[in-house]
């Protein structure tokens, strides 16, 4: 077994002997474990109006005990993730660009074995920065910096504009993404052991680029982006696509509305059912939306769209609607 792992700690040294990196030593394990399994316990036992006093555990892998340095306007739970991932880099020589890990995954694919093996590769990338077309040329972030567009590390404050760059530069880095996995694939071919692989590609997260909405928490605005990961498993012996049946495409459909306010609950119906939630949000002076609707909701040809506001006051949505188009 063949481990590349940048940030966690998952395969021991004694499986993943020809890959493993650097760890803290036992002591140290033993007492971030004793820690962090004190405040996971906290979560999980006590009542959960409690728990808005416990350290968050939803933003890192460990060191949710340790408070760590304080950086004004920024989320704790924020600041310790950071800690984290940059005390990761650390103990393992610094941080690593996209294409190291890539040429560290090719180098143990060809590695020989004479039983089936198992190699494992987690490449930090379309992570920030965005600075790569699709054929992997470098093209820098000297002209557009989006951090500054998330103040406090958690929330996308962009208009309309900066959300759209920062949408085609993300894409752009997904494209190099494709163009490392295409590396990896045509290795996998040239030792012969493509057809017979089981190769699983997936992401770790999501992320959301929706004004004054968080890149990460998911709620009704972000869940489609912030959920929504890609899945792909090539089987041993598949020589075709062949779709699951919880594989689906998503849509955006995104403008601007009347007689909401940002913030109000929005539902979205297509063709007389309810297919998605979001919420609005002031962009540029305008009340708008921006929803992820699913493919297969829409037949060919003309679809009725309604978009509602969405009223919990009384127990059971109440549904209002705003407008539609053909």
């Amino acid at each position: 077994m063949n481990a590349l792992e940048p940030i966690t700690q998952v395969c021991p040294e004694s499986v993943c002997k020809a890959t493993a990196e650097p760890k803290e030593g036992f002591t140290d394990a033993l007492e971030s474990l004793v820690t962090d399994s004190k405040v996971v316990e906290q979560h999980l036992l006590l009542p959960e109006k409690m728990g808005v006093n416990f350290p968050d555990i939803s933003q890192t892998f460990g060191g949710f005990g340790d408070p760590g340095i304080t950086v004004a306007g920024e989320d704790p739970a924020r600041t310790r993730a950071r800690e984290f991932v940059a005390g990761q880099h650390q103990a393992k020589g610094g941080a690593m660009d996209a294409d190291e890990e890539t040429g560290r995954v090719l180098d143990f694919l060809g590695a020989s074995s004479v039983q089936p093996k198992f190699d494992y590769g987690h490449i930090e990338k379309p992570h920030y920065p965005w600075n790569h077309y699709p054929d992997g040329t470098y093209y820098g972030v000297t002209s557009e910096d989006f951090r500054a567009f998330i103040p406090d590390e958690l929330t996308w404050t962009g208009n309309r504009y900066v959300t759209d760059r920062a949408t085609q530069a993300h894409l752009l880095e997904a494209g190099y993404v494709d163009h490392l996995l295409g590396m990896i694939i045509k290795r996998l071919k040239s030792l012969a052991v493509w057809d017979e692989s089981l190769v699983v590609v997936t992401a770790d997260h999501g992320g959301a680029l929706l004004t004054d909405e968080p890149r990460r928490a998911a709620n009704e605005a972000t869940i489609g982006e912030i959920a929504t990961v890609p899945l792909f498993i090539k089987s041993p012996g598949q020589t075709d696509y062949q779709p699951g049946g919880a594989v689906n495409t998503v849509l955006r459909q995104r403008g601007t509305i009347n007689g909401a306010e940002a913030g109000t609950p929005l539902a979205v119906a297509v063709n007389s059912t309810v297919v998605a939630v979001g919420r609005a949000f002031l962009d540029a002076g305008e009340i708008a939306y921006s929803i992820l609707l699913p493919q297969n909701s829409l037949r060919t040809g003309l679809n009725d769209i309604t978009i509602f506001t969405v009223d919990r006051t009384s127990g059971e949505p109440l549904l209002s609607r705003l407008g539609g188009t053909g």
